[in-house]
C-alpha cells in the first residue's frame, strides 16, 4: 500500500480530497468473462465491514464518497487498515494474483492529474459497460468508436456479445 498525502487522523480539515487506486495483477480473462469479472471486481469494495467506515460511490462517473467516523479516528483507523481490508475481499477472488493500493490524500490537484492520466482507461471501461448493458452494436452511431477501433479485445468482446444477442454459436473460447 502507498499513501500520497497525510493520513487520516494527521488531517486538520473536516473534509479532505481522498483518491484511491487499486491496481490489480489477474489472469485467466477471455472475451466472455471479462465484463463480468469487472463487475464483481468493482462490487467488492462493498464488501467492506469496517467499523465507522461508510462508502457511497457513484460508478459511472469513476467517485465514491466516504466517511469514517470520530470514534474510528480515535480508535485508530487508518488507511492502512482500510488498505489492508480491501486487499483481503481481493484476494477472495481466485483470478487475484497480485495487488496494491495508492492513496491520495495530497491535495485536489494531484487527484486530478491522476485522473488525467488515467482518461484513456475510463473509455475503455465506459465502452465496456455501453456494450454489455445496451447490447447495441451499431457501431457507427455509438460515441465509443475510437476506443474499440483501438482496442482489440474490445472488438472481440463485441463480437461474442453480438452472437450471444443473435442466438449465434461463439467461437472456440481463447484465453488472454
Amino acid at each position: 500500500m502507498s499513501l500520497i498525502g497525510p493520513d487520516l487522523a494527521e488531517a486538520r480539515q473536516k473534509s479532505m480530497a481522498f483518491g484511491k487506486i487499486v491496481l490489480l495483477h489477474v489472469e485467466g480473462f477471455t472475451e466472455e468473462n471479462t465484463f463480468h469479472r469487472y463487475r464483481e471486481m468493482e462490487q467488492m469494495r462493498f464488501l467492506l465491514d469496517l467499523k465507522g467506515y461508510m462508502l457511497r460511490a457513484a460508478s459511472q462517473y469513476q467517485r465514491e464518497w466516504c466517511r469514517v467516523s470520530r470514534g474510528a479516528l480515535e480508535k485508530g483507523f487508518c488507511l492502512s487498515i482500510l488498505g489492508s481490508s480491501l486487499m483481503g475481499v481481493f484476494r477472495e477472488l481466485d483470478y487475484c494474483k497480485g495487488m496494491e493500493i495508492v492513496f491520495i490524500t495530497e491535495d485536489r490537484d494531484t487527484i486530478r492529474k491522476v485522473r488525467e492520466m488515467t482518461r484513456d482507461t475510463s473509455r475503455i471501461i465506459a465502452a465496456m459497460n455501453k456494450m454489455a448493458d445496451e447490447m447495441s452494436f451499431d457501431c457507427d452511431e455509438c460515441d465509443y468508436r475510437d476506443v474499440c477501433n483501438d482496442a482489440d479485445y474490445l472488438k472481440k468482446m463485441r463480437t461474442v456479445y453480438r452472437r450471444k444477442a443473435t442466438g449465434e454459436e461463439p467461437w472456440e473460447k481463447h484465453e488472454s
